[in-house]
């Protein structure tokens, strides 16, 4: 099972540091889905401190906890906006989607929890900035509980949109349960 770096920080231009630990590797199933429930947890923790502190800049997380079944893949909807700085994500228009509203450069992050429901083939999480793929994370299974999470940094226009994709091949519907979606613009 593929693991994240142990550590991250981050260094804002005006000085001020954050930073998250990851755990390393569990030696049980109970133990991975725990800690992949508390790794989701610190890096939302992270990413809402970065919004505090960046205070009036363009940031957005969306979230879901409701189980969606994916056969063999889906844009992702969501239910829950739990911040938003710039009217980035609209309920009622798109569910799926997190709209630029001021151009830049961003930090966007993906996190999709998968269900058990077959431990056969891959799953695989897919960032799309207008339509197209810009950012893909990949897991073979090799165990019970499973995760993807990805992010990176990308120029963003005013409308360009922001989605995610979860794709897998075990042949039956897989279940996705705790997911969110967040863009934090940096410069």
């Amino acid at each position: 099972m593929a693991w994240l770096p142990t550590s991250y920080a981050y260094t804002h231009p005006d000085g001020w540091n954050d930073s998250v630990n990851f755990p390393t590797t569990p030696a049980s199933e109970a133990q991975t889905r725990s800690l992949l429930q508390e790794q989701h947890a610190e890096a939302l923790g992270f990413i809402n401190d970065i919004a505090l502190k960046l205070n009036n800049v363009p940031a957005a997380r969306i979230s879901s906890g409701t189980a969606q079944a994916v056969t063999p893949s889906l844009i992702l909807p969501f239910t829950n906006e739990d911040f938003d700085t710039d009217n980035i994500f609209d309920i009622n228009t798109d569910p799926t989607k997190l709209v630029c509203k001021t151009a830049g450069i961003y930090i966007v992050s993906a996190y999709v929890y998968w269900g058990t429901e077959s431990a056969t083939g891959y799953r695989e999480t897919t960032i799309y900035r207008n339509g197209s793929a810009i950012s893909n994370s990949l897991i073979i299974l090799n165990g019970a509980y499973w995760a993807t999470t990805l992010s990176s940094i990308y120029k963003l226009n005013v409308n360009d949109y922001i989605q995610i994709r979860a794709g897998q091949n075990s042949g039956v519907n897989v279940t996705v349960g705790t997911r969110s979606l967040s863009m934090v613009k940096i410069a």
